[in-house]
């Protein structure tokens, strides 16, 4: 992920543009992924990912969490049974659900 949760541009780690005075190069936090470019990351295991912005007002911001996957709920309808319906002899009548499982 390159974009923080307002969709601003990351910097690249290694970039000393737009924003140079910072202590999270490569060589400050060796393993912490932040050689492989312009992507969100956590270098302080912090709550949340994060990056430096290319926004020059904007100094850094959070990411949106890569781990949390979000979900629609489905859409549960209730279908008139006004219309009418053929039964089974002997049987019950049933509503009818109709299940909406577009993205909210």
């Amino acid at each position: 992920m390159n974009t923080t949760v307002s969709g601003k541009k990351c910097q690249a780690w290694t970039a000393d543009k737009p924003h140079t005075t910072h202590d999270y190069k490569p060589a400050d936090k060796p393993g912490m992924g932040l050689e492989d470019g312009a992507y969100c990351r956590n270098p302080d295991n912090e709550e949340h990912v994060w990056c430096f912005t290319m926004d020059k007002s904007e100094t850094w911001e959070i990411c949106p969490d890569p781990l949390k996957v979000e979900v629609a709920e489905p859409e549960i309808e209730e279908i008139s049974t006004a219309m009418p319906m053929p039964m089974p002899t002997g049987g019950i009548p049933c509503p009818i659900a109709k299940i909406n499982m577009t993205k909210a």
